[in-house]
Formats: structure tokens, C-alpha cells, sequence
């Protein structure tokens, strides 16, 4: 999904006595607290601040709000919430969401009318997070985005690393014919590169809307960060800035929730 990996320090305590203490009361708290959110940060502009109250987002917000003709939608399109996803390939948290969270979504939110899903590209991993954006754009052609997209999540997290050529040519060509296209149309078509512009254009929407790390996600239509900063198993979400407003009915999720926290999110707003 010019990066930094963020993950869970492990703090090795070697002494007992108070450093113990101090150990105990700290997994305690993170017990307590839920349970850790991951991301995979960019070095992209911080995350814009939008009051609640605020009649209508920034014009960086309101671009990425925006449902182009190139966004292939997720189940029922008239569905109230929308949940928009800023991803990379390579990202191990965005393969982390897709083989966890996404499943149970779209389960349970998607396939029964309660919420939509769209996946942009937010590719900064390096040319293989690139390429195979540019090859999920030419799935769009053949109508096999998603079907495309899940090829591509199933193989990388066989693989599990960044950057070590695995996602090449051969291996996107193979997954397009796993995933029921015209091998002949998608090669041509990722050849041309004829999407690297849409693939660019996407991550410079995401930036401008103070996007900064994959996985993240817009959830529009549910919720507003106030209701959510009353529920018990949010509040250390929003105090982190892991939950941020893009709204009146709109929250900016930065990083892979389980999936209890994000059913969370999508049951306050009903």
C-alpha cells in the first residue's frame, strides 16, 4: 500500500520489582483499551481538522468525498453508508483488513444493503505497489475490479513482504486470468499503462485530502466524531486521531480496525 512501517513496540522488561509493576499496569491498559490499529504511513501532509459543525468540507475533502465514474461500488449502490478505502497492494495492514475486517463487511454490512464499499489507490509502497494498481484499473475495464482485487490481496499475503519482485508482469497477467478475463485485453491494456494517470490523480485526491497512510477509510453517511468520542470502545480512537471528522456525518478511520471497532462505527450511525 518514502514510507514508514508502523507496528507494536515490545517493550522487554529485564528487572522485577517496580519495573514489573510497570509492565503489568501497561498490558492491563492496553487490554482495557482494545485492541491495536494498524498503518502503513506515508510522507504525505497531516490529516486536515474539520469541525463537526461545518456547513461543507474543504475543497481537498470534497474531491475525495466525490463518486467518479471510475469508482466500481461494492454491492447495493442506493446502500446509506459508503465506505470509501485508500489502499496499497504491498500494504501488509491493507492485506491485514482484507483477510480480517472486510470479510465480516462485507458479510454482514455489504451483501445485506447496510453500507457500500469503494477501493481507491493510495500506491507510494514503491513500482510494484504502481503496477499493480495500474492492473486492478485495467480489471475495471473487463468488469472485474473486485473479483481482480481480492486476486491480488490472496497473493500478497502468501507472500507477505514489499518490494521483492514478486508482483510482476507474469504474476499479474496470471492473476487476471484467474480472475476471468481476456488475458489479450488486460495485457494490452496494462502495457499501455493506459491508467497511470488515474492511479497518480487518485493518490494526489487522497493527499489532498490530508490522507496519510493505508490502510485509511471515509466512512460517509454514518456517524459524526462527536457520537462517536461517547462510545466506551471509541473514545481512545478518537483521542488518538485514529477516528478524525471529514464532516457532519462522516469520520476518516487511519489504520486496519478489528473488526468489532469498525462495526462500532457503522452501528452508532443507525
Amino acid at each position: 500500500m518514502n514510507e514508514k512501517t508502523e507496528g507494536v513496540a515490545e517493550e522487554k522488561v529485564k528487572n522485577g520489582g517496580d519495573n514489573f509493576l510497570a509492565a503489568s499496569i501497561l498490558v492491563a491498559a492496553l487490554i482495557i483499551g482494545g485492541s491495536v490499529i494498524y498503518s502503513t504511513r506515508a510522507k504525505l501532509p497531516a490529516p486536515v481538522k474539520v469541525d463537526d459543525t461545518q456547513k461543507a468540507p474543504s475543497a481537498g475533502l470534497a474531491k475525495a468525498l466525490e463518486i467518479t465514474a471510475r469508482d466500481v461500488i461494492a454491492e447495493n449502490e442506493k446502500a446509506p453508508v459508503t465506505i470509501i478505502e485508500y489502499g496499497d497492494y504491498q500494504c501488509p495492514f491493507c492485506e491485514k483488513f482484507f483477510s480480517g475486517t472486510e470479510s465480516l463487511l462485507r458479510e454482514n454490512y455489504l451483501k445485506t444493503g447496510k453500507a457500500k464499499m469503494i477501493y481507491r489507490n493510495l500506491a507510494f509502497l514503491g513500482p510494484e505497489s504502481t503496477a499493480a494498481a495500474e492492473a486492478a484499473e485495467c480489471a475495471k475495464d473487463q468488469g472485474k475490479f473486485w473479483a481482480y482485487h481480492d486476486e491480488i490481496y490472496l497473493a500478497e499475503g502468501k507472500d507477505g513482504r514489499e518490494n521483492n519482485g514478486n508482483l510482476d508482469k507474469d504474476l499479474l497477467v496470471t492473476l487476471a486470468r484467474n480472475a476471468g478475463m481476456d488475458e489479450g485485453k488486460f495485457t494490452e491494456c496494462f502495457d499501455q499503462k493506459k491508467y497511470e494517470k488515474e492511479v497518480q490523480n487518485e493518490a494526489t485526491v487522497a493527499h489532498g485530502a490530508g490522507i496519510g497512510s493505508t490502510p485509511s477509510f471515509m466512512v460517509v453517511g454514518g456517524p459524526s466524531l462527536d457520537a462517536l468520542s461517547k462510545i466506551d470502545a471509541l473514545a481512545g480512537a478518537v483521542a488518538r486521531d485514529t477516528l478524525s471528522s471529514c464532516g457532519s456525518s462522516c469520520v476518516i478511520v487511519s489504520g486496519a480496525l478489528p473488526y468489532d471497532m469498525f462495526k462500532a462505527i457503522l452501528d452508532a450511525g443507525r
